[in-house]
Order: C-alpha cells, then structure tokens, then sequence
C-alpha cells in the first residue's frame, strides 16, 4: 500500500497537506490540515510582555487592546496606524540586505527596555513578523537576557511555533556583529 500526498497553497498563503492511502478504486476522502500563514493576525508573547507579529496584528486595534499593548515598534516603512492610541517608535526600513539594522538598534532596544521596565507591554511588528521584527527582538533579548544569537532566535520559534523567524542573511551577520560587540566590556554612553 502506497500514500498520496498532496500539498496545496491556500487563498491566504498558508498550506494545506492531504494524505491518502492509494488502493484500488476511487481514493478515500483526504482530511486537510491547515496551517496558518506567517502574516497572520495574531502575536506570539516571546518575553513577558514582549510580543511579535506581522502588521495584520498591528492594524487591528481590537486585537491590540485584547492584548492591552502599550508601546509599539513598527519596523516598517508603513505608517502608524494607530497614532495617539499607543506609543509608538518607528523603525523605517525594508526587509533587505542593504539596510543597516545595527544603526537602528540602540534606539530601538532603549524604548523597549524603558517600556518593559514599567510594566508596559510592547509589540514589535513588520509586515510578515518573520524578520525585521525578529532581528529586532533577538537583539534584545542578546542584550537583557543575555543569550547568545543561536538561542535567542531558537526561543523566539519556539514561542512563536506557528510562525517562520527567519531573519534575513544580511541582518543575521549584523546580529552576529552586534553578538560580539555586546561580548566586549561594556562602555559608557550607552544609556542603558
């Protein structure tokens, strides 16, 4: 006995996969499995009170207030969609190897840590939540929680088990720099 597996591309860019036990005559009725796509609406809380998402999540302000978000990294080219509602800190790159994630990182992982501090709950959002958003908060959590790159990134896909955390080749070597950078003795004028 043979299986027939079949794989197919859903409307909203997930996946679906059927299987059935080839037999003679007709095939038994496949049972899908469908898995959600990576931009989905809904945020994965990778640290307490840390959360990662696509902008799908971002852009409902229903689903933000669930979550009683506070502060929001938007790293995007996009506009806040909610100004006034929440704090905001805009990060205005692209998902692509020619930007230099390392220049907006500091400012970035202070607002974090300040937000976080005081009980805040912070959304870290690109359009996917697939790899400037997850560059971003493995930099953080390189940083506060001390872990090195390879765990930082395996607890966020973890946490986030439905979703890719695939950070671009070009934003993992700057991971890597930033890595060994925070490796060195700390120096003044960091602010953090």
């Amino acid at each position: 006995m043979q299986f027939l597996n079949l794989f197919f591309v859903t409307e909203g860019g997930g996946w679906s996969q059927w299987q059935a036990e080839e037999e003679e005559g007709p095939l038994p009725s496949p049972k899908p499995r469908e898995v959600r796509p990576k931009s989905r609406p809904v945020a994965d809380e990778v640290l307490p009170g840390l959360f990662i998402s696509g902008h799908h999540f971002a852009s409902s302000l229903p689903l933000l207030r669930q979550l009683q978000i506070t502060h929001i990294v938007n790293v995007t080219t996009a506009a806040n969609v909610f100004e006034g509602s929440f704090v905001y800190h805009k990060i205005p790159i692209e998902d692509d190897r020619s930007e230099d994630l390392l220049a907006v990182l500091e400012p970035a992982l202070l607002f974090m840590h300040r937000a976080l501090s005081n009980d805040a709950r912070v959304l870290v959002h690109c359009r996917e939540g697939a790899s400037r958003s997850v560059s971003i908060v493995a930099a953080y959590t390189m940083r506060f929680e001390h872990l090195p790159l390879g765990r930082a990134l395996d607890v966020m896909q973890t946490r986030r088990a439905s979703a890719v955390c695939r950070p671009n080749a070009s934003f993992l070597r700057q991971l890597q720099s930033f890595e060994a950078a925070e490796r060195q003795p700390a120096t003044a004028g960091t602010g953090l």
